[in-house]
Formats: structure tokens, sequence, C-alpha cells
């Protein structure tokens, strides 16, 4: 797992915050040293080394994950990794607030199947699971006389919480 320098030099980290003169100041201050943040070609070509990196290990870490801290960065992370053909790749948007970061995910292992993993907004965007209940089933018709069926149907699965 991996949170990447996301600027290619302390000039971009300076402009990113004057791009940002309409916000209000944010509640947390960055505490990332400098080392921590910039590296030469920003995230893109840090992420494009890691690719690179997973290819040596692929028969020894089952999957690889890396922040993006820039949309527009998403495209050329997946381009990069397309280029060394996971099994399976997934991108996954995470909110908190104001701040969007986005899940960049691959794995060369077939067994493991990411494009599965959604993020809250596509969850959402998911239909509900409907169950029916016959009335034959049940003598009482409530979301308590059905949350007991249900309870007895699990227990005689054996599914466990």
């Amino acid at each position: 797992m991996c949170n990447p320098p996301f600027f290619s030099s302390e000039h971009e980290t300076d402009s990113m915050k004057k791009s940002k003169r309409r916000r209000s100041e944010p509640s947390s201050a960055p505490t990332g040293a400098l080392s921590e943040t910039v590296t030469e070609g920003g995230e893109v070509a840090f992420i494009s080394q890691m690719i690179d990196e997973s290819l040596l290990l692929k028969d020894k870490i089952r999957i690889f994950t890396s922040m993006i801290g820039t949309k527009a960065n998403i495209k050329a992370a997946k381009e990069k990794l397309k280029s060394v053909n996971p099994s399976h790749m997934s991108v996954v948007e995470f909110c908190q607030g104001r701040t969007m970061r986005w899940g960049l995910a691959w794995t060369y292992d077939a067994n493991y199947n990411l494009e599965n993993v959604l993020s809250k907004k596509q969850m959402a965007d998911a239909k509900p699971l409907v169950l029916m209940f016959p009335r034959s089933l049940m003598t009482v018709y409530t979301v308590q006389a059905a949350w007991t069926m249900v309870n007895k149907w699990l227990h005689q699965l054996k599914v466990r919480d």
C-alpha cells in the first residue's frame, strides 16, 4: 500500500494552495516533509515506478495499492498499469469532506477479482437487495417477525457474524 508524493516540485505545492484561494483555510495542516510530498515526475512517475517494481514482486505480493491525489493523474496511472497486463485492477473514489482521493489497486493473481470493489458512490447507485417473504411462511407479517425468520435461516445455514 502506498501514499505517494503528490507533487513534482516545491513550487507545485505552492501553486496548488494558490489555486484554491476561494476556499476557507484548511482545518488541518499538512505535516509531510518535502521528501514525503515531492518527487521528480510527481505522483504519476512515482506510481509508474511502483507498477514496474510490482512486476518483480508479483509472485510474492497478492494486491498492490496506491493512492492518487489528483483526478487528472488517474488516466495516466491506469494506462501505465494496463501496459503491464495485471489480472485485475480497480479504481475507487474516496471522499472526506471536501478532499477527494482515489485508490488504485491491482493484482497479477487471477483469483482476486478487484473489479467487484465498489466506491461509496457506486454502492449508492447499486440496487438494494429485496427479499420477498410469502405470507404462507409467516403467521405474523411484521418487521420483527421477518427479522426472526431471517435469523433462523442464517442459523440453519451456519452463517456467522
